[in-house]
């Protein structure tokens, strides 16, 4: 039998599932969350404890099921949250957990530069600190040797695709996350970058 294997990054499990093609469950793995938590409330994850996580689960997943045939895999998850990768493609850093409120004093910043309805109208997100920008802006604030020395940022969905790919790759529902998307363009938007 072929089956299709999703693998969800989630705010309370991180699981793996094995689906068929009409979408009946065969069978699912999951583990609680790590979740690290700081003195002062922060929360954060380890990208390298995520990722033995993920192939622990998919091991005993696919040893379960080594007689059927697996089609695809696909990733989901707190798409906001993001890992940074060095030019050795080695994880830099934590991933900021979406409840930690570090970034919210840079959501201020954004609406002071731009309003909020000229990021609505770009993004179509409201502006919050559980989107990639202000967490970007956090870690160069508060983390800037870590922001320097990373060469690639992808959401924890993309992490796992390219953990298990070697493509680092979004698509138009994680990239409509980051809050750094042009939605009538359907390209990255330059003044949020440069910004």
């Amino acid at each position: 039998m072929d089956l299709f294997i999703s693998v969800d990054v989630g705010t309370t499990n991180w699981k793996v599932g094995a689906f068929t093609s009409d979408g009946t469950l065969v069978s699912i793995k999951k583990t609680p969350t790590l979740t690290h938590f700081t003195d002062d409330g922060s929360g954060f994850y380890c990208p390298n404890e995520l990722w033995e996580a993920i192939c622990s689960l998919l091991k005993s997943l696919t040893d379960e099921l080594s007689t059927h045939r697996i089609v695809t895999i696909t990733c989901t998850g707190m798409a906001e949250s993001m890992v940074a990768l060095d030019e050795n493609d080695e994880t830099v850093g934590n991933v900021i957990a979406w409840f930690d409120t570090k970034a919210v004093k840079h959501t201020h910043k954004i609406i002071e530069a731009f309003g909020e309805e000229t990021i609505f109208g770009i993004t179509g997100l409201d502006i919050s600190p559980i989107f990639s920008l202000p967490k970007l802006m956090a870690i160069k604030t508060s983390h800037r040797f870590d922001f320097d020395r990373a060469v690639k940022w992808l959401q924890l969905p993309e992490f796992i695709s390219y953990r298990l790919s070697g493509i680092a790759l979004t698509d138009y529902s994680l990239a409509c996350r980051t809050m750094l998307f042009d939605i009538r363009q359907n390209n990255w938007s330059q003044p949020l970058l440069d910004y």
